[in-house]
């Protein structure tokens, strides 16, 4: 009896299937640790761009504008912060003098910064407790101090928009100030 012909198609199919299983397992590990790498490197690329922001905003708050904003503000209480509103945004706004003119623009840079941090928070470039960390001491503090002259413009210009993000981020460090001494 002469023995079957091995079936050489079939053996050569089931080897071929093997080798491109072993081809997509090795494809699939490649890019597995592609994958790690990329987000590894990705990881790092945030952390020196979340640096370089903070380094930068740091430099922002000691700038000769901000402490001669911040000088300022410490001759307006917060009722002279609504006066001076008043005067330059105000019905009669012939009202104010050219030093008022002059001081609100000034004044107006701290705020500025401060809802600058508040627009990189929301969009998620910064983290609560790093502002916490940084600036926490002074922004809700700001806030209370600006507050009454906020809701003044805010009134007078029919814009419920103005320094919002100051607002909400005074509120949110606040909320993880209340949250973190819980935790405590």
């Amino acid at each position: 009896m002469l023995a079957e012909s091995p079936d050489w198609a079939t053996a050569m199919a089931g080897i071929s299937a093997l080798v491109a299983a072993a081809a997509a397992v090795v494809t699939m590990l490649i890019l597995l640790v592609t994958a790690i790498f990329v987000g590894r490197q990705v990881g790092d690329a945030r952390r020196t761009r979340h640096g370089q922001l903070i380094t930068d905003l740091s430099r922002r708050w000691d700038e000769p504008q901000i402490v001669q904003s911040q000088k300022i503000f410490s001759e307006y209480s917060a009722e002279g912060l609504v006066t001076l509103v008043n005067k330059v945004f105000g019905k009669g706004t012939d009202e104010a003098t050219d030093k008022e003119l002059d001081d609100f623009v000034v004044l107006g840079r701290f705020p500025n910064l401060i809802e600058t941090v508040g627009v990189l928070h929301a969009d998620g470039a910064i983290d609560i407790s790093v502002i916490n960390r940084m600036w926490g001491l002074v922004i809700p503090d700001s806030w209370d101090a600006w507050k009454p002259a906020v809701w003044r413009m805010r009134e007078i210009a029919d814009n419920d928009a103005i320094y919002t993000n100051f607002q909400d981020l005074s509120a949110r460090i606040e909320s993880y100030r209340r949250s973190a001494s819980a935790q405590l």
